[in-house]
C-alpha cells in the first residue's frame, strides 16, 4: 500500500507523529512525505489536524476510494490564555471538525484527548509519539533550560516564582517566539528580569533537538485544565531522550518520571540536583529508563500497522 503523509507547519508534529514512526512501516508499505496530494496514486493519506491543501481535493479522492487518517495531538478548543484564542472559533475549530468528519480513522496522542473527542461523537485510536534523533548531549556544567513556543508560553506562569532564586547553573532558553514583545517576555522570565545571564537559542527547523543541548535540568510547566491535560508528555520524553532531568508541577506530565515540584519545593529540588551528583545521576537514570520503555519502536509500529492494515 502507498501512504502519503501530508506535511504540517508544526515541526514536532511532522517528526514525532508522522515522518519518524510511519517511516518504520517502509518494509511493508511505501511511505512518502508530501506537501499535498491531487491524484489517486496513494491508497491512504495521513495528516495532522489540518492538511496544507484544500479539503475539497481530499473529499474527491475519498470518493475515489482513497482512505483518510487524521491525527490530532491537541484539544480543538483553545483556552482563554492561549495567544490564538481570539480567532480560534472562526479560524481553528470548524476546519478541524471538517477534517475529523472526513476521516476514516482518527488517531490521537493521549487517552484524555480520546475521551474528550468521544464526548463530541468521534471514535479514535491512541498512538504514541516516537522520538529518534542523533543529537548528543554532553554538558560540562549544569544548566536549567526550557524549550517551547508561542503556544506554550503561558504554561511558564505556573512556575514563575522559583526562577527568581539563584542557582549554580547556566540558564538556556530555546524555541519559537511570536514577535519581539513575546521574545522579550521569554528572556525576562528565564533571566528573572535580567538578574541572571541567559543563553538564547533561536528556532532551528528540522534540527530543533539541537536546542536541548547542554541543558541538564529541563522545566516542564503545565496548567491543569482540559486543553493542557489533553496534550501528550512529548517534552518530557524529549528531555529524557537527551539525558535531561525533567522537573514538573504536574498537569500533562503528572504520570511521567519527571520530578514533581511546587513553588515551595522547586528551589530545594533543583539545588539538590545541582549540588549532589549521585542524586542527579539516579534521577537521570530513572527518566532515561522510562524513555526507553515508552519509546519501543516495535510496539509503536505494530499499532500503526494494525490501523493501516484495517483500511485495506
Amino acid at each position: 500500500m502507498k501512504i502519503a503523509l501530508i506535511e504540517n507547519q508544526s515541526i514536532g508534529v511532522n517528526i514525532h507523529r508522522l515522518l519518524t514512526p510511519y517511516s518504520h512501516l517502509q518494509s511493508s508499505h511505501e511511505v512518502i512525505m508530501t506537501s499535498g496530494v491531487i491524484d489517486t496514486d496513494y491508497d491512504i493519506i495521513v495528516f495532522n489536524r489540518q492538511p496544507n491543501q484544500c479539503l475539497t481535493d481530499l473529499e474527491i479522492l475519498k470518493k475515489k476510494g482513497v482512505k483518510i487518517v487524521v491525527d490530532l495531538d491537541d484539544w480543538i478548543e483553545l483556552p482563554k490564555y492561549h495567544w490564538l484564542h481570539s480567532n480560534n472559533k472562526i479560524k481553528k475549530i470548524a476546519p478541524i471538525l471538517d477534517s475529523l468528519n472526513l476521516a476514516d480513522v482518527i488517531t490521537v496522542s493521549t487517552y484524555t484527548l480520546q475521551k474528550e473527542l468521544k464526548k463530541l461523537g468521534y471514535d479514535s485510536e491512541v498512538l504514541p509519539n516516537f522520538i529518534q534523533h542523533n543529537v548528543k548531549n554532553e554538558p560540562k556544567e549544569h544548566a536549567i533550560g526550557w524549550v517551547g513556543g508561542a503556544g506554550h508560553v503561558n504554561n511558564l506562569f505556573t512556575m514563575s516564582t522559583p526562577l527568581e532564586a539563584e542557582y549554580k547553573a547556566k540558564r538556556i532558553l530555546g524555541g519559537y517566539t511570536k514577535g519581539e514583545l513575546q521574545s522579550e517576555w521569554y528572556r525576562k522570565f528565564m533571566s528573572a528580569n535580567g538578574k541572571y545571564d541567559l543563553q538564547v537559542r533561536k528556532p532551528m527547523g528540522q534540527n530543533y533537538m539541537e536546542l536541548y543541548k547542554d541543558i541538564t535540568i529541563g522545566l516542564l510547566p503545565s496548567y491543569n485544565d482540559t486543553f493542557t491535560l489533553c496534550k501528550s508528555d512529548l517534552r518530557a520524553l524529549e528531555y529524557a531522550s537527551m539525558g535531561i532531568v525533567g522537573v514538573t508541577n504536574g498537569g500533562c506530565y503528572e504520570k511521567t518520571k519527571a520530578l514533581k515540584v511546587n513553588d515551595k519545593t522547586f528551589e530545594k529540588t533543583v539545588k539538590r540536583l545541582i549540588n549532589f551528583g549521585d542524586y542527579y545521576s539516579d534521577m537521570q537514570a530513572l527518566q532515561v529508563e522510562w524513555f526507553i520503555e515508552r519509546n519501543d519502536i516495535k510496539k509503536i509500529t505494530q499499532k500503526r500497522l494494525q490501523i493501516i492494515d484495517s483500511l485495506k
